[in-house]
């Protein structure tokens, strides 16, 4: 296959062509600035604002084992590729901004699951290219560490 549009291929047609877009696990979700955060009644009202646009970052995780705290890879979509961003090219993005000026920052995933970043972490990580599309050059790779958001019965504020 020279060329495709991931848009107009059903998910038979790209596992029989062997086309792979994302590492296996990856979690596709939207940044949700503080602001945003704040005005929502509910998680589902950030859901309902979000999951019609095209997810704009990709987490490969590392959960712990009481699921409330998780760590993982940050990823952006590249060419129809799910590739890690660089240590570099985080800086360009407006949650990483946000956290260093520690303002709040959250992460919405598929499914309606909701994380608070805690941290941005560079680590050199040579292992993790065995499970990526793309690997950085110096095999770097910015790790963010989330904690779960457990907003009170109908608030997400």
């Amino acid at each position: 296959m020279l060329y495709f549009d991931k848009k107009l291929l059903s998910q038979e047609i790209l596992d029989a062509f062997g086309v792979i877009t994302e590492p296996p696990g990856l979690i596709k979700g939207w940044y949700i600035a503080e602001s945003e955060y704040r005005k929502a009644k509910t998680i589902r009202d950030l859901v309902s604002a979000h999951s019609h646009a095209r997810p704009e970052l990709g987490l490969k995780t590392e959960e712990s084992a009481d699921f409330e705290n998780c760590r993982g890879l940050v990823h952006v979509e590249i060419g129809q590729r799910w590739l890690p961003i660089s240590p570099g090219g985080i800086a360009s993005y407006t949650y990483y901004n946000d956290q260093q000026a520690g303002q709040p920052v959250h992460f919405l995933f598929e499914g309606g699951s909701l994380y608070k970043v805690l941290k941005f972490e560079v680590k050199a990580a040579p292992e993790y290219a065995s499970g990526l599309l793309g690997k950085t050059r110096d095999d770097r790779y910015p790790e963010v560490y989330l904690r779960a958001v457990h907003p009170p019965a109908q608030s997400a504020a």
